[in-house]
């Protein structure tokens, strides 16, 4: 009998726990994360011959580790790719919208000096191409301005995102804590655990490795950790010392941060992403590009003459050069950055570094643009348009941070410049000789470098013969089949045929000349490659737009590619954890019944108890 009771009363103990543990997953079905649990029961095999009832071996969370691990990895790859996305949309809207981009405003500049060309002492259309050239540097400040707070917001999410970062690592060091003591049920803790971890990764790429005592460690991707234990680090923000307008990402330290360097995946990933793949390059390409086109407008601008007879002024004004020191330096030295008047405009970021006695150059990249010079004011150094001058000493070591684009794209402006101040006569004008006999014509006159001595002075071209021909009475020079003749400063083309005696003369054009040399250069621009990467205005933004919507793209393809990855893996996930409520209310009927019968068999044995009892007595 006493077996009898034992076997029964096992067999209550363990259905009541069946039904708990049944009960808790009903009551947890609708819990993010919850994964089903089932009581392990096997048979006691020591005892009676006849049996001695049911063993409980502990209670399974049934969790399949392989698709809660690709989950962590999904959520990080989500969450970078949405933001990067997200961004990248934003950027290439601005750039290629027809109310924020620049395609339409540098058409209609050029179409304007094309009107100019056509009208040359046209007020109305001198007044037109003021109006364009204004509406081009309004559009360039407002289109940088919006990048520029699209980067202020890049740095204020990723402060957001690690203050999240931060709770979620404290509440995991809890968590571990709470496992090793054996605090609570250790299933549900696991599922706590494996949530935040999915949470985390949402912030910031991270590893993760189980060690002795189930406890979690957590790592970033280049190895740093975060988690070791019930003991977690936080992550920060810090000045960045190469750019102290931005903040880097680092791991704090009782002793010091240690920085990360290019944080991947989670939320942080794609801001940084954002920032190296689609704000900066945006920024520096402006930059670049309306610096290569106002250069150019200024030349041409420089090169001819206005209704007053004078040389023309600069029409666009740019945004002042820099080179920020880096913080660790310990030298005494600071660069002028300025533009030469040869060279375009290098597009990106780079770096100049004093090593071993001399400057060496990086982009952001990693790549080495072509540097030249020693640094002085005599012979400065050169990277493409960019002329520096070094001042003071530096030290080993110091590094100088460049950012062309950034620095000109904030600073375009029109100069207060009247209709009467477009220069859209040449510099020149030639005159035929009364007396030649020839076919002799000017085809063209233009200004090659308007600083020369001889680029306003006047000059006599005469013919000794077809193919010979002296300026002011120099040298004998020949007449190519191009029909181009060089001076200093400017540069004639004639057609026909010349025959001895005939001549030209060039003399510096006077007020009010009709001429329209200058304004057909100017016109001309629109379909010069005067821009760094070898196009015309319009072409290189074009390039511009359709670099930032690859990545656009490329990173929507991306997210919807882990989105879809997500939902197979959270239902592989389901398959195995998720709580089915129809076969646990099975369950609960097949416990309750199984409870009912190891109850029955109690009673039975209390009953066969009593009645020895009553036999007994009696």
């Amino acid at each position: 009998m006493t077996d009898l009771l034992r076997v029964g009363l096992s067999g209550l103990l363990a259905y009541q726990r069946a039904l708990t543990t049944t009960s808790h997953n009903v009551a947890n079905a609708g819990v993010e994360g919850y994964s089903r649990q089932r009581v392990e029961l096997s048979a006691q095999v020591a005892g009676s011959p006849f049996g001695a009832g049911v063993t409980i071996n502990g209670v399974q969370r049934l969790a399949d580790v392989y698709a809660n691990s690709r989950l962590v990895d999904d959520s990080s790859g989500l969450a970078a790719n949405s933001r990067l996305a997200d961004i990248a949309a934003r950027v290439d809207g601005l750039l290629s919208d027809a109310d924020t981009g620049l395609s339409g405003a540098i058409n209609d500049f050029f179409a304007a000096a094309q009107d100019v060309a056509a009208d040359p002492n046209n007020p109305s259309a001198r007044e037109v191409l003021l109006g364009r050239a204004a509406s081009l540097g309004e559009r360039t400040n407002a289109l940088a301005g919006a990048l520029n707070r699209l980067d202020g917001e890049i740095d204020q999410r990723a402060a957001a995102s690690v203050s999240e970062a931060n709770g979620l690592l404290e509440r995991l060091g809890r968590v571990n804590r709470d496992i090793a003591a054996g605090a609570g049920n250790a299933n549900d803790l696991l599922d706590q655990r494996d949530r935040l971890t999915r949470q985390l990764a949402g912030h910031i790429g991270i590893r993760t490795a189980v060690q002795d005592g189930d406890q979690l460690n957590i790592y970033t991707l280049d190895g740093h950790a975060l988690l070791l234990g019930p003991e977690a680090r936080s992550l920060g923000l810090q000045p960045d010392p190469a750019d102290p307008d931005r903040q880097r990402l680092v791991v704090q330290g009782a002793g010091s941060n240690v920085p990360i360097g290019a944080p991947g995946g989670g939320e942080l990933g794609g801001l940084h992403a954002a920032r190296t793949q689609v704000v900066t390059p945006a920024l520096d390409g402006l930059g670049a590009l309306v610096g290569d086109i106002a250069r150019a407008v200024n030349a041409v601008q420089a090169a001819g003459t206005d209704l007053d007879g004078q040389p023309g002024a600069a029409l666009f004004g740019l945004g002042t050069l820099g080179a920020g020191a880096h913080a660790a330096n310990s030298g005494g030295a600071a660069l002028s950055v300025s533009l030469a008047d040869d060279g375009a405009i290098p597009e990106g970021r780079f770096t100049l570094r004093y090593s071993g006695g001399a400057w060496q150059i990086t982009g952001a990249a990693g790549d080495a643009p072509t540097l030249s010079g020693s640094g002085t004011a005599a012979d400065p150094l050169r990277i493409g348009a960019l002329s520096v001058v070094v001042n003071g000493t530096p030290a080993e070591g110091d590094r100088f941070a460049l950012t062309p684009g950034a620095d000109l794209a904030s600073g375009l402006r029109v100069n207060a410049l009247g209709a009467r101040q477009i220069a859209a006569a040449g510099a020149l004008s030639p005159t035929l000789g009364g007396g030649n006999a020839g076919t002799l014509t000017v085809s063209g006159l233009e200004s090659t470098d308007p600083a020369a001595s001889g680029a306003r002075t006047p000059a006599s071209i005469v013919f000794e013969d077809a193919t010979s021909y002296r300026i002011d009475g120099g040298a004998l020079q020949t007449l190519g089949a191009d029909g181009i003749i060089d001076g200093a400063g400017w540069r004639l083309t004639v057609q026909g045929q010349p025959v001895a005696g005939d001549s030209v003369a060039l003399a510096p054009t006077a007020a009010g000349s009709g001429d329209n040399s200058a304004a057909r250069m100017l016109a001309g621009l629109a379909g010069s490659a005067i821009t760094g990467s070898g196009g015309t205005p319009a072409g290189a933004y074009a390039d511009l737009v359709a670099a930032g919507g690859v990545v656009s793209s490329r990173a929507e393809a991306a997210r919807d590619g882990f989105a879809r990855l997500q939902a197979a893996d959270e239902a592989a996930r389901e398959a195995t954890s998720g709580v089915n409520l129809d076969e646990e209310a099975a369950n609960l009927i097949r416990l309750q019944q199984a409870y009912q019968a190891a109850a029955q068999v109690v009673s039975t044995a209390d009953q066969l108890f009593q009645t020895l009892l009553g036999a007994v007595r009696g």
